[in-house]
């Protein structure tokens, strides 16, 4: 909301949260009620994350906009980037391999790469944390994309931004470090993805407002400013 400064906020969740951060940002932001589908295409969603991957792709078809996941801070606006029909940013692994990451879009409403991407569940086949578990949400719209040599986008409806965009620091335990235990500069960044799968145990569940606000780590220093003065 400080960052990017966006007309409106839709909160999408089945259950309403609680609790006093709840309490204080919840007038600012309009709450909608969904529940995630259970299945597409005949094909059955195990886990609530791949519900939510294929309820963001529905919902930013039909009306365009910012998708962020629960787990990402802004550092600076995203008004460069709005010019583009759609946006997506590069995920790298340790190894070679690459994706493109559904935690950060940008679309115009109807958007064709949204529409091919969506469709593309008619071939889903997770079950839930097995191999095939980000195969829809990074690695197919890699390869939708038609990824050129030098990493941009081989459509006109897809624009594809650097890994240091916003998947920089990475998923991996090396990575989650120079986030959670360095402090280091990320100059390229317009936000951070916390990866929370991969943090919570080794770092997010033993963050606190009172180490938020003396320890500076990187994301502590990219946190700090957005506190609010709650008892």
């Amino acid at each position: 909301m400080e960052v990017n400064k966006p007309e409106k906020i839709f909160f999408y969740n089945t259950i309403e949260p609680e609790g006093k951060y709840w309490t204080a940002i919840a007038p600012l932001v309009e709450r909608v009620h969904c529940e995630p589908p259970k299945e597409i295409y005949g094909r059955r969603l195990h886990h609530y994350a791949h519900q939510a991957d294929v309820m963001r792709l529905q919902i930013l078809l039909r009306t365009g906009g910012i998708y962020l996941d629960i787990d990402t801070i802004c550092l600076r606006s995203f008004d460069l980037l709005l010019k583009h029909p759609c946006v997506l940013g590069i995920q790298d692994f340790p190894d070679p391999k690459r994706g493109l990451c559904n935690a950060v879009i940008l679309c115009e409403p109807q958007n064709t790469f949204i529409d091919e991407w969506l469709k593309s569940y008619s071939r889903f086949r997770s079950t839930g944390k097995s191999h095939y578990w980000d195969e829809h949400s990074v690695l197919v719209p890699w390869d939708l994309a038609k990824i050129t040599k030098d990493n941009r986008s081989g459509r006109s409806d897809l624009h594809v931004e650097p890994v240091e965009s916003f998947f920089r620091p990475g998923w991996w335990p090396s990575e989650q470090e120079r986030l959670f235990s360095k402090n280091e500069s990320f100059p390229q960044a317009y936000c951070y993805h916390l990866c929370r799968s991969q943090s919570q145990g080794v770092y997010l569940n033993k963050v606190t407002e009172k180490y938020i606000r003396e320890m500076d780590t990187t994301y502590n220093v990219a946190a700090r400013k957005f506190l609010p003065n709650l008892s």
